[in-house]
């Protein structure tokens, strides 16, 4: 079931949103929802970061629709840093690792990396395919989001990318 979303717009938007959706062959309420789940995260990662904001939500039930809204990463990295024997430890550690030494990481240098025991023993990890899918998806199971494929790059998901940074160093040790 959807729900009708009332939007009021200035014309200049309207007609430049009405182009663009044309170049991008691109459905409106696909597109606006879009915005709307981009905004409620961004929104609700804010929220769980400061108290005040928290007080302004009206009932239990409120905090626990943001926190079941945020991205499981999130919540997941700090653990995921202070474990170095943990598969989604030893993905991310290669993916830093890769970044600094080639500018950008290829899915395949990524694979090589978690594939080579006798090279990489930091690093390597036994079923790189489905644990790197795991990262890759948001979903009910899923380890968490953490990357993302642009073309054959990955990339870390904009969702996640602050916290993955405030713990880097701990993927970077040794």
């Amino acid at each position: 079931m959807k729900i009708a979303y009332d939007l009021t717009v200035v014309p200049e938007v309207a007609e430049k949103f009405k182009i663009a959706l044309r170049l991008d062959d691109e459905n409106s309420d696909e597109v606006i929802e879009n915005f709307m789940l981009k905004y409620i995260s961004t929104s609700f990662a804010k929220a769980v970061k400061n108290p005040k904001l928290m007080k302004k939500l009206k009932s239990l039930k409120d905090i626990e629709t943001i926190k079941n809204e945020l991205p499981k990463a999130i919540i997941r990295i700090p653990k995921w840093a202070m474990s170095p024997n943990q598969t989604n430890h030893k993905i991310i550690k290669a993916y830093f690792e890769v970044e600094n030494e080639m500018g950008c990481v290829s899915l395949e240098e990524l694979k090589r990396r978690c594939g080579d025991e006798d090279k990489y023993p930091g690093t390597y990890v036994k079923d790189f395919k489905g644990n790197f899918y795991q990262m890759k998806t948001d979903a009910y199971k899923s380890h968490g989001k953490v990357f993302e494929l642009e073309m054959d790059n990955v990339v870390i998901w904009k969702e996640i990318e602050e916290k993955l940074m405030e713990y880097k160093k701990y993927f970077e040790r040794i």
